[in-house]
């Protein structure tokens, strides 16, 4: 793999995301709609890389990289959102989830010395 395939996933995030507007999932026949509307996505982007390589080739502009952990972790940060995005529904019915969110709403709040109740004995 190289860096190619950075491109790669943002497009599938993007295709997919276009696709999932317009299924609702109670609607099968849309199904094979989506599929060549992401298809056609895919097609095009194949097609415009492939224009593109080839003007560039004969100059080795476009060299890609191999992936190093530092790309993968972009991936990582750009896909785990994204997944969160889609399927956030599911996610905030599980029990897991409610622990989480309660974790982190807690250890949001400051700390009990910083704070006052009685603001009028601030002096400016």
């Amino acid at each position: 793999y190289n860096t190619h395939f950075i491109l790669t996933i943002v497009v599938f995030i993007a295709g997919t995301q276009l696709a999932l507007t317009f299924f609702d999932g109670k609607h099968l026949y849309r199904f094979p709609l989506l599929f060549l509307i992401t298809g056609f996505i895919g097609g095009i982007y194949g097609l415009s890389i492939a224009i593109i390589e080839s003007f560039l080739s004969p100059m080795h502009l476009s060299n890609p990289l191999p992936l190093t952990p530092l790309y993968i972790l972009g991936i990582v940060f750009l896909v785990i959102p994204w997944l969160i995005m889609v399927f956030g529904k599911q996610l905030q019915n599980t029990q897991w989830f409610g622990k989480f969110y309660i974790k982190i709403l807690t250890a949001s709040q400051p700390w009990a010395n910083t704070t006052t109740s009685a603001p009028n004995d601030y002096y400016h």
